[in-house]
């Protein structure tokens, strides 16, 4: 699964982490124009996308990263779904999916809008709560202050490799996977984005 978090910066779509002044890793079309080349070497594999839509809050919808899709070549590769929302039994076999040629999965975190965009993957929030464990990201992470770069309340979240051991154990305490399954069901997956630094379900 790939996935990654964008910003939008003179109408463009970068690959950025929090902020494109901190870490911009190019435009988000020459990254989907890799997987493209990645996918033609690699005929028999699918691959699932996650893109982290960052700026919807301002407005940002899935129709803001459809040049991207045309211009990078991925469009023929993306699966369309035959139904909206789609169920577990609903969906076509790993097998089905190559010999139709759609081998690439692309889901949106925010502001999808299958409608509009039905080869772009995702769900009302409010569906996403009441009906299904939609999305669950999991990590833990050190918040740096960066004020000094970037003004006053800035900060970024580094992930914690140090402590990989921890945010991936099963015991039930602060940042475990085991903890968040715990959480979870408790609160029957109905989880509002919460803390980044413990992950969010939606």
């Amino acid at each position: 699964m790939l996935q990654g978090e964008t910003h939008i910066v003179n109408d463009t779509i970068y690959s950025c982490h929090t902020s494109c002044e901190l870490l911009n890793a190019g435009t988000w079309q020459s990254e989907l124009e890799t997987l493209v080349q990645w996918l033609e070497k690699n005929p028999y594999d699918v691959v699932t996308f996650l893109i982290v839509n960052s700026d919807f809050a301002q407005g940002t919808t899935v129709t803001n990263y459809t040049a991207a899709i045309e211009a990078s070549g991925i469009r023929q590769y993306l699966y369309e779904p035959d139904y909206v929302p789609q169920h577990r039994s609903q969906w076509p076999t790993l097998g089905e999916m190559i010999l139709a040629g759609q081998r690439v999965v692309m889901f949106m975190d925010y502001n999808a809008n299958q409608t509009e965009v039905p080869y772009v993957l995702g769900l009302s929030k409010d569906l996403a709560e009441e009906n299904y464990m939609y999305i669950a990201n999991h990590n833990l992470n050190f918040n740096i202050d960066v004020s000094a770069i970037i003004g006053s309340g800035g900060s970024i979240l580094i992930p914690n490799t140090a402590e990989m051991n921890v945010t991936n154990g099963d015991a039930l305490q602060y940042g475990r996977l085991g903890a968040m399954s715990e959480n979870c069901t408790g609160k029957s997956c109905a989880l509002a984005d919460t803390s980044r630094k413990t992950g969010y379900v939606y």
